[in-house]
């Protein structure tokens, strides 16, 4: 009777750590989550690609910097 206790006390033990394991694996994927893929446009004078958060847009498109933007629209 003592072993299958024991045996029950080992199960639930593991069960417990399984259980907690998976918590915190949820929260790390919940934290990698907030970094989404963001819009990516290309700039009209050099073609790079960047963020549109991080584009200067223009009259005629994005650009990436003041200076391309200044000689694409002038």
């Amino acid at each position: 009777m003592k072993y299958l206790l024991l045996l029950a006390l080992i199960g639930l033990v593991i069960w417990w750590l399984k259980m907690q394991r998976r918590d915190r694996n949820n929260t790390q994927d919940d934290a990698s989550q907030t970094n989404k893929a963001q819009h990516m446009v290309r700039c009209g004078h050099c073609d790079l690609h960047l963020p549109q958060s991080d584009a200067l847009e223009g009259s005629l498109g994005f650009y990436c910097s003041t200076a391309h933007r200044d000689a694409k629209e002038s």
